[in-house]
Formats: structure tokens, C-alpha cells, sequence
């Protein structure tokens, strides 16, 4: 009795944490940098930002298919070129470049 119990636990857990992965993309966002720069990014509809310093930030989210991605950077100070990249399990799909201070640039679409 105990054992069917268990088996039957298994199976909700399972379905309650598992992900269609067919239905989701691991998407992720990069940013590289020779000066400072602010970014606004989404995901699942939710709006976050980020101050950052000279050097590199990434973070990678499981985005549903179909959902829009967004990525938008503006060098602060002086300095170098300033990068945004996008992944789609792990292939580069969209790059922009600046080495404009105040240049705002933005990458942004639909999962796929």
C-alpha cells in the first residue's frame, strides 16, 4: 500500500515540476562592455534593470515559445565599445553594437 502511494507521489511531482520543454527556449542575454552602462531586459513579461560596470553580464531564463524577448543597453561613461548579444540555445540570433556614449540600442522579438 505504501509502495502505490509512493509511485503515485512520484507521478504528481513529476507532472507538477516538469517542463514541455518543446513549448520553451533557454534564452540568453549578454551584455560586454568597456565603461558603464544601464540595461533593461524582459522576461515572461516581467521588466527588470541593471546598472553595471566595465566588463561582462549575462543571465539565461526558459522563455515560452512565442513570448517576446527585450534587451536594451546605453553606455554611461566613456569608453570602448559596448555589446548586446541574444542566444537561442546557444546560437547567437541578434547582435547590436555601440561606441557612442548615450547611444541607446535594443534587441528584441519572439521566441522561437
Amino acid at each position: 500500500m505504501k509502495l502505490s502511494y509512493f509511485f503515485i507521489g512520484i507521478i504528481l511531482l513529476h507532472s507538477l515540476i516538469g517542463c514541455d520543454k518543446e513549448n520553451h527556449r533557454r534564452i540568453k542575454y549578454r551584455v560586454v562592455s568597456a565603461a558603464s552602462f544601464d540595461i533593461i531586459f524582459r522576461v515572461n513579461d516581467k521588466i527588470f534593470t541593471k546598472s553595471g560596470e566595465a566588463g561582462e553580464w549575462q543571465s539565461s531564463y526558459r522563455m515560452k515559445v512565442g513570448s517576446p524577448f527585450f534587451l536594451s543597453a546605453i553606455k554611461t561613461s566613456p569608453g570602448f565599445q559596448l555589446s548586446i548579444l541574444v542566444y537561442n540555445e546557444g546560437e547567437l540570433i541578434g547582435r547590436e553594437d555601440t561606441e557612442e556614449m548615450w547611444d541607446l540600442i535594443k534587441l528584441e522579438g519572439l521566441v522561437n
